[in-house]
């Protein structure tokens, strides 16, 4: 994988769910754009970098939210999100709208549900968020991300996920 792709990416996934995230608020949910990009990354890259990065986008959306007390949240969550999706993504799956939407949906619950038993621990000063706003907020998004993946598709190649195959044997 291309790092300083994989880079550019997240800095406008991060930069435009600061900017514009607030602005399609339905029913006390926002979109996750950055999770939408954790798919993409989940997806197509090998698992090991899929794990990488997906744990980086998750500490960047960590550092630019208000609260100190979840730091470190959507890391974990897109971590584990990383570890049972990364690298398994195959052709059929990756143009597929449905399974974007079906990868998205189980993305978002498996954060909700991290940010969810974060804001049971007795010693997290967190804000607990309703859990119905969590579960709407993992279906908007969802239902938003062919919007997203599918022209990202498109940019797999710049990415450089397929990794050479090294012939064996032959110098």
């Amino acid at each position: 994988m291309r790092w300083p792709v994989y880079f550019i990416l997240a800095y406008f996934a991060v930069a435009i769910q600061i900017g514009i995230g607030g602005h399609f608020r339905i029913w006390g949910a926002t979109p996750n754009l950055v999770m939408i990009a954790v798919i993409f990354i989940a997806i197509h890259a090998p698992r090991d970098a899929a794990l990488l990065g997906c744990f980086a986008l998750g500490i960047m959306q960590d550092l630019t939210t208000a609260e100190p007390s979840r730091l470190g949240l959507y890391g974990l969550a897109y971590g584990i999100y990383a570890l049972m999706i990364g690298g398994f993504g195959t052709p059929t799956v990756r143009g597929n709208a449905v399974m974007h939407i079906v990868l998205t949906l189980v993305c978002g619950l498996v954060t909700a549900l991290v940010v969810l038993l974060h804001g049971w621990l007795p010693f997290a000063h967190g804000i607990r968020m309703p859990v119905g706003v969590m579960l709407w907020s993992a279906l908007y998004t969802a239902l938003v991300s062919p919007i997203v993946l599918v022209p990202l598709n498109r940019l797999r190649k710049a990415f450089a996920f397929e990794q050479p195959r090294r012939r064996l044997g032959v110098r």
